[in-house]
């Protein structure tokens, strides 16, 4: 959808918003973005399982903004449009460009702490917010935290999910017989008790990689936490795995002491479980779509880790 008709399509929807300028943002699996008039972001699902992500989203976020201490989305329109309903969401833009790892990375020791810090705190209350309040809006409950897919969120126990994937990896000649047996250990790892103490399921974001991240250009104090709709009910710990994924595991260890005061070293040790697991799902998802640098990557990744 290019942005006039998408102007058309909002302007009919909102006609208490007068429309003047639309400038097209970019897509994911669910949405379209859009900037209005350089204040508003309109973000419109362009499929069914978008449509519910986005109805839970505009269930929840009002619940969840005013106890966090990092702006997000506040949603003030929301609705359908088009002849097949989609649903589309509109809010205030929130300042601020994405933090890039490469941008953190260049900043002073006392600004990375300030980010890990308001990172910390953040998904601090995130996890703290009630489940079942989270659950009456509509977020689903899983036990495995990598059910979210492009298709929606997928069903099974964890164990079945895991297994699937282990079989469906086996499969491909260019997945070796170590790395295999390497994949089999995490699931083993990933299935196995947790000990006393450990993180319950919690409200989570889902996705927390870099480009959801804003920060100050000027100040890089980070401004806003934007895209929620692969929120989810599940391990806490996936959304300090994406950041580990994206900002590394120093940046990690500088947040966990403003995550959480249990045992950070068992924190940190199921975080890489995750990340290696979620390596694993990156090159099935390479090997799937035949995506040549993709598999060279997430195998070479996988060969580092499995040597650690």
């Amino acid at each position: 959808m290019d942005a006039e008709t998408a102007g058309r399509f909002i302007q009919e929807a909102v006609p208490d918003l007068h429309v003047e300028t639309v400038v097209f943002e970019g897509e994911g699996d669910f949405c379209r973005a859009y900037t209005v008039n350089d204040t508003w972001m309109f973000r419109l699902a362009h499929n069914n399982e978008a449509t519910r992500s986005l109805q839970c989203e505009t269930a929840v976020l009002p619940q969840l903004a005013p106890t966090l201490p990092l702006p997000i989305p506040r949603i003030e329109y929301s609705g359908f449009i088009g002849r097949n309903r989609l649903a589309f969401v509109g809010y205030r833009k929130i300042p601020g460009e994405v933090l890039a790892p490469a941008a953190l990375a260049a900043l002073d020791d006392a600004t990375q702490e300030r980010c890990a810090r308001d990172l910390g705190g953040f998904l601090q209350q995130l996890h703290a917010f009630p489940a079942e309040q989270a659950r009456q809006a509509g977020v689903v409950d899983s036990e495995y935290p990598f059910s979210r897919t492009e298709s929606g969120i997928s069903e099974g126990t964890a164990a079945e999910q895991y297994a699937q994937a282990l079989a469906q990896l086996a499969q491909y000649a260019q997945v070796d017989a170590a790395t295999r047996a390497y994949c089999a250990r995490l699931v083993d790892d990933l299935l196995a008790p947790q000990p006393a103490g450990a993180l319950p399921p919690a409200l989570v974001h889902g996705d927390l990689s870099a480009e959801h991240v804003l920060s100050d250009p000027a100040t890089r104090q980070i401004t806003g936490v934007i895209d929620f709709t692969d929120v989810l009910i599940t391990d806490p710990l996936l959304d300090v795995m994406y950041l580990y994924a994206n900002y590394g595991p120093a940046f990690v260890a500088r947040l966990l002491p403003h995550y959480h005061a249990g045992d950070a070293a068992a924190i940190l040790a199921r975080v890489r479980l995750l990340y290696a697991w979620y390596t694993a799902l990156r090159l099935l998802w390479a090997l799937d779509h035949d995506y040549a640098p993709g598999i060279e990557l997430r195998g070479r990744q996988l060969a580092e880790l499995r040597g650690q």
